[in-house]
């Protein structure tokens, strides 16, 4: 009886040593590496057609003032997709400004950003500022911008809106011409607040 217990012992801790050697083989690791790349892109959608394009010309009767068409064109929009650095509170903003031509001294451009929309887009899309009257200077459009994207379907993004006026007093400085300035909007490097 001593012997089938010590024969049972011995293929029970057998058994068991076994056991423990095909666990310690059973499995493996490795490391996956996983790089987030910080990103910076912007585009004016639809590109390349339908430029924005005003007229100053003749009123419909006499006498009156001149007239401006259309009053408005609201046909653009700001798509872009950011990726803030580490840090939470690094954000971006879009800045505007005529990069090169000319806005005469008699005419005033402005463009109005409306609220960023689209279904498509996420994240922390920014914060749409008022209306800026273009100059040579970059002035603030959006801010507050973090990790996000807009979408790249119409209507999705930042709608904008351009308007021309003849400046009241300045009507006598108005030549027949044609002025094609160069409007450019940044997504600057991201930065802490």
């Amino acid at each position: 009886m001593k012997t089938r217990s010590v024969l049972f012992t011995a293929v029970g801790l057998l058994a068991l040593g076994a056991s423990a050697a095909l666990a310690a083989n059973d499995n493996d690791t490795h490391t996956v590496t996983i790089t987030v790349n910080e990103v910076a892109m912007i585009r004016v959608y639809p590109s390349g057609i339908d430029e924005v394009s005003f007229t100053v010309g003749a009123p419909t009767t006499a006498g009156d003032a001149f007239v401006v068409t259309p009053t408005n064109d609201a046909a653009k929009w700001l798509q872009y997709t950011s990726i803030v650095p580490t840090a939470a509170t690094y954000k971006r903003k879009i800045t505007v400004e005529k990069s090169s031509g000319t806005i005469p001294a008699f005419l005033t451009l402005t463009v109005t950003p409306a609220a960023p929309t689209g279904a498509n887009g996420r994240g922390n899309r920014g914060t749409a500022g008022t209306q800026v009257t273009i100059s040579g200077t970059a002035q603030d459009l959006v801010t507050g911008i973090g990790s996000c994207y807009t979408g790249i379907a119409a209507s999705h993004g930042v709608q904008l809106t351009y308007a021309l006026t003849v400046d009241s007093g300045e009507e006598g400085d108005l030549y027949a011409s044609s002025y094609s300035p160069v409007i450019k909007y940044t997504l600057t490097e991201a930065a802490a607040p």
